[in-house]
Protein backbone atom coordinates (compact mmCIF):
# COMPACT_ATOMS: atom_id res chain seq x y z
CA UNK A 1 0.00 0.00 0.00
CA UNK A 2 1.42 3.30 -0.97
CA UNK A 3 -0.97 6.17 -2.19
CA UNK A 4 -4.28 7.13 -0.85
CA UNK A 5 -6.14 6.35 -3.89
CA UNK A 6 -5.14 2.94 -3.87
CA UNK A 7 -6.63 2.59 0.26
CA UNK A 8 -9.71 4.49 -0.78
CA UNK A 9 -10.38 1.42 -3.08
CA UNK A 10 -10.01 -0.89 -0.92
CA UNK A 11 -12.24 0.57 1.57
CA UNK A 12 -14.96 1.41 -1.33
CA UNK A 13 -14.98 -2.45 -2.12
CA UNK A 14 -14.54 -3.46 2.10
CA UNK A 15 -18.31 -1.96 2.10
CA UNK A 16 -19.66 -3.60 -1.23
CA UNK A 17 -18.52 -6.78 -0.02
CA UNK A 18 -19.90 -6.19 3.47
CA UNK A 19 -23.49 -4.93 2.01
CA UNK A 20 -23.90 -7.57 -0.18
CA UNK A 21 -23.60 -10.28 2.39
CA UNK A 22 -27.44 -11.74 3.85
CA UNK A 23 -25.96 -11.14 7.56
CA UNK A 24 -24.77 -7.07 6.91
CA UNK A 25 -27.11 -6.19 4.62
CA UNK A 26 -29.18 -4.40 6.83
CA UNK A 27 -26.66 -2.13 7.91
CA UNK A 28 -26.83 -0.52 4.32
CA UNK A 29 -29.51 1.81 4.97
CA UNK A 30 -27.84 3.34 8.01
CA UNK A 31 -25.91 6.24 7.76
CA UNK A 32 -22.00 6.22 8.04
CA UNK A 33 -19.43 8.26 9.27
CA UNK A 34 -15.61 8.53 8.58
CA UNK A 35 -13.58 8.81 12.14
CA UNK A 36 -9.85 8.78 11.33
CA UNK A 37 -6.87 10.61 12.60
CA UNK A 38 -3.34 11.61 11.32
CA UNK A 39 -2.70 10.55 8.29
CA UNK A 40 -6.33 10.51 8.36
CA UNK A 41 -5.95 14.17 7.57
CA UNK A 42 -5.49 12.81 3.60
CA UNK A 43 -7.40 9.59 3.81
CA UNK A 44 -10.56 10.90 5.46
CA UNK A 45 -10.90 13.40 2.50
CA UNK A 46 -9.88 11.17 0.00
CA UNK A 47 -11.97 8.40 1.43
CA UNK A 48 -15.05 10.47 1.89
CA UNK A 49 -14.57 12.29 -2.04
CA UNK A 50 -14.03 8.34 -3.58
CA UNK A 51 -17.70 7.37 -1.51
CA UNK A 52 -19.62 10.29 -3.01
CA UNK A 53 -18.32 9.80 -6.22
CA UNK A 54 -18.88 5.99 -6.48
CA UNK A 55 -22.27 6.47 -5.09
CA UNK A 56 -23.60 8.11 -8.51
CA UNK A 57 -23.34 5.21 -10.25
CA UNK A 58 -26.80 3.44 -9.86
CA UNK A 59 -25.64 -0.31 -10.27
CA UNK A 60 -23.49 0.18 -6.88
CA UNK A 61 -24.82 -0.31 -2.85
CA UNK A 62 -24.78 3.67 -2.12
CA UNK A 63 -22.91 4.28 1.31
CA UNK A 64 -24.71 6.82 3.39
CA UNK A 65 -22.10 9.18 4.13
CA UNK A 66 -22.94 12.13 6.53
CA UNK A 67 -20.13 12.69 9.13
CA UNK A 68 -15.83 13.23 8.14
CA UNK A 69 -14.00 13.71 11.80
CA UNK A 70 -10.45 14.21 11.88
CA UNK A 71 -8.22 14.28 14.83
CA UNK A 72 -5.00 15.90 14.78
CA UNK A 73 -4.95 16.03 11.05
CA UNK A 74 -1.90 16.75 8.53
CA UNK A 75 -4.20 17.73 5.39
CA UNK A 76 -1.60 20.68 3.80
CA UNK A 77 2.46 19.99 3.83
CA UNK A 78 2.62 23.58 3.63
CA UNK A 79 -0.10 24.32 6.33
CA UNK A 80 1.39 22.07 8.44
CA UNK A 81 5.44 22.64 8.24
CA UNK A 82 4.53 26.45 9.06
CA UNK A 83 2.67 25.47 11.72
CA UNK A 84 4.84 23.66 13.27
CA UNK A 85 7.04 26.64 13.21
CA UNK A 86 4.99 29.02 14.49
CA UNK A 87 4.30 26.43 17.21
CA UNK A 88 7.84 25.77 18.13
CA UNK A 89 8.29 29.42 18.65
CA UNK A 90 4.84 30.22 20.49
CA UNK A 91 4.87 27.49 22.55
CA UNK A 92 4.19 27.80 26.19
CA UNK A 93 4.41 24.20 26.94
CA UNK A 94 8.08 23.67 25.53
CA UNK A 95 10.38 26.22 24.98
CA UNK A 96 11.76 24.46 21.38
CA UNK A 97 12.65 28.40 19.99
CA UNK A 98 13.77 30.83 22.02
CA UNK A 99 15.89 33.31 19.64
CA UNK A 100 14.21 35.62 17.08
CA UNK A 101 17.14 35.07 14.90
CA UNK A 102 16.49 31.14 14.82
CA UNK A 103 13.09 31.78 13.88
CA UNK A 104 14.09 33.81 11.05
CA UNK A 105 16.10 31.44 10.26
CA UNK A 106 13.59 28.69 9.69
CA UNK A 107 10.83 30.78 8.21
CA UNK A 108 13.63 32.01 5.46
CA UNK A 109 14.35 28.28 4.64
CA UNK A 110 10.26 27.63 4.60
CA UNK A 111 10.14 30.27 2.05
CA UNK A 112 13.49 29.70 -0.13
CA UNK A 113 13.79 25.45 -0.06
CA UNK A 114 10.09 24.68 0.85
CA UNK A 115 7.14 26.85 -0.14
CA UNK A 116 8.83 26.66 -4.30
CA UNK A 117 8.75 22.89 -3.73
CA UNK A 118 5.31 22.69 -2.66
CA UNK A 119 4.16 24.85 -5.14
CA UNK A 120 6.01 23.11 -7.90
CA UNK A 121 4.37 19.79 -6.90
CA UNK A 122 0.21 21.39 -6.86
CA UNK A 123 1.17 23.17 -10.24
CA UNK A 124 2.57 20.03 -12.46
CA UNK A 125 1.65 17.74 -9.98
CA UNK A 126 4.07 15.10 -11.13
CA UNK A 127 5.47 12.45 -9.48
CA UNK A 128 9.31 13.45 -9.07
CA UNK A 129 7.95 17.07 -8.40
CA UNK A 130 5.57 16.16 -5.63
CA UNK A 131 8.24 13.34 -4.34
CA UNK A 132 11.24 15.83 -4.02
CA UNK A 133 8.85 18.26 -2.35
CA UNK A 134 7.83 15.66 0.43
CA UNK A 135 11.23 14.35 0.59
CA UNK A 136 12.96 18.35 1.30
CA UNK A 137 10.32 20.27 2.86
CA UNK A 138 10.17 19.04 5.67
CA UNK A 139 13.58 19.09 6.41
CA UNK A 140 14.25 22.57 5.82
CA UNK A 141 12.06 23.13 8.92
CA UNK A 142 11.55 20.22 11.10
CA UNK A 143 14.99 18.86 11.53
CA UNK A 144 16.38 21.94 14.07
CA UNK A 145 13.21 21.62 15.85
CA UNK A 146 13.15 18.19 16.76
CA UNK A 147 16.42 18.44 18.03
CA UNK A 148 15.91 20.28 20.43
CA UNK A 149 12.91 18.01 21.35
CA UNK A 150 15.53 15.77 22.75
CA UNK A 151 13.09 12.92 22.98
CA UNK A 152 14.34 8.98 23.27
CA UNK A 153 11.73 6.31 24.60
CA UNK A 154 14.37 3.80 23.65
CA UNK A 155 17.09 4.57 26.96
CA UNK A 156 17.57 2.00 29.20
CA UNK A 157 15.91 3.83 31.80
CA UNK A 158 13.01 4.91 29.67
CA UNK A 159 12.31 1.54 28.80
CA UNK A 160 12.74 0.23 32.23
CA UNK A 161 10.33 2.64 33.76
CA UNK A 162 7.87 1.64 31.01
CA UNK A 163 8.48 -1.95 31.63
CA UNK A 164 9.39 -2.36 27.91
CA UNK A 165 11.84 -5.00 26.17
CA UNK A 166 12.24 -3.53 22.75
CA UNK A 167 13.44 -0.10 21.69
CA UNK A 168 10.33 2.48 20.82
CA UNK A 169 9.17 3.02 17.27
CA UNK A 170 5.99 5.23 16.84
CA UNK A 171 4.83 3.41 13.58
CA UNK A 172 5.60 1.03 11.03
CA UNK A 173 8.19 2.44 9.48
CA UNK A 174 8.07 0.15 6.00
CA UNK A 175 4.58 1.82 5.50
CA UNK A 176 5.29 5.19 6.45
CA UNK A 177 8.31 4.89 3.93
CA UNK A 178 6.26 3.15 0.85
CA UNK A 179 3.80 6.29 0.88
CA UNK A 180 6.72 9.05 1.81
CA UNK A 181 8.89 7.22 -1.52
CA UNK A 182 5.29 8.50 -3.29
CA UNK A 183 4.71 11.16 -2.77
CA UNK A 184 1.20 10.67 -1.46
CA UNK A 185 2.09 13.65 1.53
CA UNK A 186 2.68 16.57 -0.82
CA UNK A 187 -0.66 16.72 -2.40
CA UNK A 188 -3.05 18.88 -0.38
CA UNK A 189 -5.73 17.06 1.11
CA UNK A 190 -7.69 21.48 0.89
CA UNK A 191 -9.39 20.61 -2.46
CA UNK A 192 -10.89 17.59 -1.58
CA UNK A 193 -11.88 18.16 2.02
CA UNK A 194 -13.98 21.36 0.04
CA UNK A 195 -15.56 19.21 -2.05
CA UNK A 196 -17.20 16.73 0.92
CA UNK A 197 -17.95 19.65 2.80
CA UNK A 198 -19.47 21.17 -0.31
CA UNK A 199 -21.52 18.13 -0.81
CA UNK A 200 -23.09 18.45 2.72
CA UNK A 201 -21.04 16.27 4.81
CA UNK A 202 -20.63 17.31 7.91
CA UNK A 203 -16.90 17.87 9.23
CA UNK A 204 -15.16 18.29 12.51
CA UNK A 205 -11.43 18.96 13.11
CA UNK A 206 -9.84 18.72 16.14
CA UNK A 207 -6.86 19.35 17.89
CA UNK A 208 -5.20 18.84 21.25
CA UNK A 209 -3.00 22.17 22.27
CA UNK A 210 -0.18 20.01 22.99
CA UNK A 211 0.10 18.21 19.76
CA UNK A 212 3.08 19.33 18.17
CA UNK A 213 3.24 17.38 14.60
CA UNK A 214 -0.26 18.05 13.79
CA UNK A 215 -0.87 21.35 16.05
CA UNK A 216 -4.09 23.20 16.53
CA UNK A 217 -2.27 26.29 14.32
CA UNK A 218 -2.57 24.52 11.55
CA UNK A 219 -5.64 22.87 11.80
CA UNK A 220 -7.77 25.69 12.47
CA UNK A 221 -5.96 27.31 9.41
CA UNK A 222 -6.88 24.38 7.47
CA UNK A 223 -10.53 24.27 8.72
CA UNK A 224 -10.64 28.07 8.19
CA UNK A 225 -9.44 27.36 4.38
CA UNK A 226 -12.51 24.42 3.58
CA UNK A 227 -14.03 26.25 1.14
CA UNK A 228 -17.80 26.29 1.44
CA UNK A 229 -20.72 28.50 1.71
CA UNK A 230 -20.24 29.54 5.20
CA UNK A 231 -16.34 29.97 4.94
CA UNK A 232 -16.05 33.57 5.18
CA UNK A 233 -18.17 33.27 8.59
CA UNK A 234 -16.85 30.67 9.91
CA UNK A 235 -13.55 32.02 9.27
CA UNK A 236 -14.53 35.53 11.02
CA UNK A 237 -16.15 33.82 13.99
CA UNK A 238 -13.98 33.52 16.99
CA UNK A 239 -13.84 30.59 19.32
CA UNK A 240 -15.99 29.85 22.25
CA UNK A 241 -15.91 27.85 25.54
CA UNK A 242 -16.06 24.14 24.87
CA UNK A 243 -17.68 23.26 28.17
CA UNK A 244 -18.61 19.35 29.19
CA UNK A 245 -20.94 19.45 32.65
CA UNK A 246 -19.97 23.05 33.13
CA UNK A 247 -15.91 22.03 32.84
CA UNK A 248 -13.99 24.02 30.69
CA UNK A 249 -12.22 21.70 28.19
CA UNK A 250 -10.99 23.90 25.10
CA UNK A 251 -12.22 26.12 22.60
CA UNK A 252 -14.49 25.91 19.04
CA UNK A 253 -16.02 27.20 16.54
CA UNK A 254 -18.76 26.08 13.99
CA UNK A 255 -20.88 27.38 10.65
CA UNK A 256 -23.20 25.29 9.03
CA UNK A 257 -21.79 21.87 9.21
CA UNK A 258 -17.87 22.74 9.75
CA UNK A 259 -16.49 22.71 13.16
CA UNK A 260 -13.34 23.13 14.78
CA UNK A 261 -12.23 22.17 18.15
CA UNK A 262 -9.07 22.58 20.27
CA UNK A 263 -8.69 20.58 23.70
CA UNK A 264 -6.87 21.40 26.48
CA UNK A 265 -4.04 19.15 27.82
CA UNK A 266 -4.03 17.13 25.28
CA UNK A 267 -1.24 16.12 22.91
CA UNK A 268 -1.70 13.72 19.70
CA UNK A 269 -4.77 11.84 20.33
CA UNK A 270 -7.16 13.75 22.30
CA UNK A 271 -9.28 10.87 23.67
CA UNK A 272 -6.26 9.40 25.04
CA UNK A 273 -5.89 12.98 27.12
CA UNK A 274 -9.23 14.06 27.65
CA UNK A 275 -11.62 11.07 26.83
CA UNK A 276 -14.68 12.97 28.35
CA UNK A 277 -13.96 15.93 26.01
CA UNK A 278 -13.46 13.35 23.44
CA UNK A 279 -16.66 11.77 24.13
CA UNK A 280 -18.83 14.85 24.57
CA UNK A 281 -17.67 16.15 21.04
CA UNK A 282 -18.00 12.71 19.18
CA UNK A 283 -21.20 12.70 20.24
CA UNK A 284 -22.24 16.03 19.65
CA UNK A 285 -20.90 15.80 16.20
CA UNK A 286 -23.17 12.66 15.67
CA UNK A 287 -26.23 13.87 17.03
CA UNK A 288 -26.13 17.66 15.82
CA UNK A 289 -23.95 17.46 12.44
CA UNK A 290 -21.60 20.22 14.36
CA UNK A 291 -20.16 20.73 17.72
Amino acid sequence: MDRTEKAALLVWKFFQELYGTDEFKKYKYRDVGIMTASYGGHWGPAFAEYILNQNKNSKVIPIRLRWLGVDGGQFDLGIATRAELEYAYNNPLKDLITKQEDYDKLNKAYEEECAPLLKNCAETGDDSDCSKAELDCPNAVEDEIWQQMGLDFSLYYTKEKLGADQNYVPFSEEIFDQFWKKDDGARSALPQLSRVASAGVAIMLTSGDADYICNHIGVQETAESIEFSGQAKFKEKGVSDFKVDGEVYGSYKTEGKVSFLKVKNAGHGIAAFQPKAALAAFTRFLVDGHL
